[in-house]
């Protein structure tokens, strides 16, 4: 358990992990809808912090998807799994997986009002949700 413990206590900070987000430029026609952060500090688990952004745009899912793949490529990301890449299937998966220098940035995009957010479904726009944590 001591280990454990030490390793959450030795990543960096949640100002880390947004910087990783920040350095993603935003797509035109996107824009930041919700940022949340979990530090962890009341919390004993290993992949913290994390912190989740929540983009929403008006293109298509699959043009968001390359989109975003584009964002975290021009932030030295490098894509190392995709699932579902065409994002043909409205509720299936569409996601990637990108790592720099022990950071992770996993992107899932959503369909207009199908995403894990509930609040932002009311906006029927496509959702990008983007996690920074440590890989």
């Amino acid at each position: 358990m001591l280990a454990v413990i030490l390793v959450a206590c030795n990543s960096p900070g949640v100002a880390h992990y947004t910087a990783a987000l920040d350095a993603m430029a935003t797509p035109g026609g996107w824009s930041i809808a919700k940022t949340t952060v979990n530090d962890c500090v009341d919390t004993i688990v290993t992949d913290c912090p994390v912190v989740i952004r929540y983009y929403v745009t008006d293109t298509t899912r699959r043009n968001a998807y390359r989109e975003a793949q584009s964002a975290v490529a021009d932030a030295d990301f490098t894509i190392e799994r995709e699932f579902n890449r065409s994002c043909d299937d409205p509720d299936g998966f569409c996601a990637f997986v990108s790592s720099r220098d022990g950071d992770e940035i996993s992107v899932n995009v959503f369909d207009r009002g199908r995403s894990d957010d509930v609040e932002l479904n009311s906006l029927d726009r496509v959702t990008v949700r983007a996690i920074s944590r440590p890989s």
